[in-house]
């Protein structure tokens, strides 16, 4: 029977920065309960997008039909920086200076309340407005299109560590499941698989 479920594990701080994690490592992990497993395969996510979705179940269910492995895909630190996978898009005071700067070019104010908010969805809303209007008197040109800056926050205090937390997070799931494994093991091989592509045994 093929099992398909979600772990949760302490995983490393960032020394380098000295920054204490405040989050758990969430992985998936899908086998074969009936089989031997010979050997782990992690898929590691491209653009994110897969995180959470039904597609990613369906890929490691069927390599673990297929193979004699286990699947596991880490949702590793880092990766909730998209909007796609929960980040929040928000302005930060550059992204404010830099819409002030656009509104004052454009002779349009917009209420100090509406920047309190600090909700790009409503302070845009009311953007499109006065351009719109604008356009509609002939001040703007009809193909105008302002040009704007905006900051995203991640979920889970998380921020871009330019590949160490997530390198490290991928070896805590497999040495978790190297010293905890839920299944029958016949020793084998650890692989990676990024977007498809074999990349390498990194252990034996």
């Amino acid at each position: 029977m093929i099992v398909f479920k979600s772990l949760k594990i302490n995983s490393t701080d960032d020394v380098e920065l000295g920054i204490k994690r405040k989050s758990k490592l969430e992985f998936k992990l899908s086998y074969d309960d009936e089989k031997e497993i010979e050997a782990i395969l992690v898929l590691i996510q491209g653009t994110g997008d897969d995180a959470n979705n039904s597609f990613l179940k369906i890929i490691m269910q069927s390599l673990a039909k297929k193979y004699n492995a286990a699947i596991i895909s880490p949702n590793y630190f880092g990766i909730h920086n998209r909007p796609q996978t929960g980040a929040k898009p928000y302005f930060d005071e550059l992204d404010k200076k830099i819409m002030y700067e656009l509104c004052e070019s454009l002779n349009i104010a917009l209420d100090e309340e509406i920047f309190q908010t600090n909700s790009p969805e409503k302070i845009l809303e009311k953007l499109n407005i006065h351009i719109a209007y604008k356009k509609s008197k002939g001040d703007l040109k009809q193909d105008y299109a302002a040009i704007m800056h905006c900051s995203l926050d991640p979920l889970n205090d998380e921020y871009q560590n330019w590949g160490i937390m997530p390198a490290m997070d991928i070896i805590n799931a497999i040495l978790h499941l190297k010293k905890n494994p839920p299944f029958k093991t016949g020793g084998g091989v650890c692989v990676l698989w990024y977007q498809g592509v074999l990349m390498e045994d990194i252990w034996r």
